[in-house]
């Protein structure tokens, strides 16, 4: 037998048997060149010689697979994969070739199993990456796993900030005063808030002191006020009238000493104040807004009252609107801002919408109206919708509307 391949070895077993009378149960194979025809009595099954190769590669490899799993990956029936295995004689620890590739160089096949390997090895490589993924994942749910994972092994150097803040020079801060809705003469008494004659005082007072802090740790030396409208509580329903403390001629009177004396206040901290101003709703003298005229407005007479009382005080400017009475612009450090009360605006459109008109951007926008604080930003300009001097009235109760009562300051840099 010495000299003889493998595939002559297997015919020459078979002749021996079938002359002793030894009963052959395998099936018989046939080489038809690339196949097998594989005959088991009634049974002919024709086997590609490559799905040979591919069976024993898989069955008969370092890491086998099963039966079930090598007939799920070749598409082959159970049934025939039972006949393969007989007339081959198949085992797991076979050599995972075929008889003709055994007559090979010993080399070849040689480097044939190592690349067998080294793809069964990226597959356990990718079978236990998979592992180490789900045990990932299971830590994640854990609740230390940011400590352990995130902090304990992160090795990745932070810098540390550094920031440099700039000494602030004097005269380098502007502050903007916004006042709205303050409802002169308006009296309410609920459990949600009390307003009065005497309580607007109070709070008016307590405005003013904290804007005089804000000066004075700012370094503030402009001011620049905006009166954003209803100012007083008027006469434009039977409403208004029936909750006034006192008559829309009272009302008037009240407003502007008020607002007089706050200015006068400010103007002793810094060098100059800008005061703009327009009218809201309320301050109408038309109770019927279908026949009211725009320029029937108590509250625009404030400016040229402001500006006969105050003629004596130097540093405090009563501007007139360049534009429209209904529109304020003002630059606090060079920061354009623009002012409506807010009665004619929608909080989403107003910034298109006064850009179109004004054919400028501003930075800011400020409304009222609404009496309660909202920020929203639109193409890079900021709307604020102001809060309300009064706070909650019976008309905000009964449609289940609350808020904070307040006004604001805003202090500006060049930056």
């Amino acid at each position: 037998m010495l000299g003889l391949t493998y595939k002559q070895v297997n015919h020459a077993l078979h002749r021996v048997r079938t002359k002793q009378g030894i009963e052959e149960r395998r099936p018989q194979v046939d080489d038809a060149g690339d196949k097998y025809i594989i005959t088991s009595g009634q049974r002919s099954l024709e086997l590609p010689k490559d799905t040979l190769r591919e069976i024993k590669a898989l069955y008969c490899g370092d890491t086998p697979l099963t039966i079930n799993q090598v007939c799920r990956k070749l598409n082959i029936p159970r049934r025939d994969f039972h006949l393969i295995k007989t007339a081959f004689n198949i085992t797991h620890d076979d050599v995972p070739y075929i008889d003709d590739d055994l007559d090979q160089p010993i080399d070849e096949l040689v480097s044939q199993t190592i690349e067998q390997k080294k793809h069964q090895y990226f597959i356990k490589l990718q079978q236990q990456e998979i592992v180490e993924l789900k045990r990932e994942v299971e830590a994640y749910r854990k609740q230390d796993y940011f400590y352990n994972r995130v902090i304990s092994e992160i090795v990745v150097p932070v810098a540390p900030l550094t920031p440099r803040a700039k000494q602030e020079l004097a005269g380098d801060t502007e502050g903007l005063l916004n006042i709205a809705d303050w409802h002169t003469g308006l009296k309410v008494k609920s459990h949600w808030n009390s307003y009065s004659l005497e309580i607007q005082r109070q709070r008016l007072e307590a405005l003013t002191e904290k804007t005089i802090r804000y000066i004075r740790r700012h370094g503030v030396k402009k001011v620049h006020v905006m009166n954003l409208g209803d100012l007083i509580h008027g006469v434009i329903h039977v409403s208004t009238r029936v909750v006034a403390e006192v008559d829309v001629i009272q009302q008037f009177r009240i407003t502007w000493q008020l607002l007089a004396g706050i200015l006068k206040s400010i103007s002793a901290e810094v060098d100059c104040v800008y005061f703009y101003s327009t009218y809201g709703n309320h301050s109408r003298v038309t109770e019927n807004k279908k026949d009211a005229l725009d320029r029937e407005n108590f509250e625009l007479l404030i400016p040229e009252i402001l500006k006969e009382h105050l003629q004596n005080i130097d540093n405090i400017f009563i501007l007139p609107n360049e534009y429209d009475d209904q529109i304020l612009v003002a630059a606090p450090c060079g920061v354009r801002v623009f002012g409506v009360h807010g009665d004619r605006d929608k909080p989403e459109k107003v910034a298109s919408n006064l850009t179109m008109m004004m054919e400028m951007k501003p930075r800011m926008i400020f409304t009222a109206h609404s009496h309660h604080k909202q920020q929203l930003e639109t193409h890079k300009v900021d709307v604020v919708m102001s809060r309300s001097l009064c706070g909650v009235d019976d008309f905000s109760k009964d449609i289940r509307a609350t808020s904070k009562a307040g006004q604001s300051f805003y202090v500006f840099t060049p930056d």
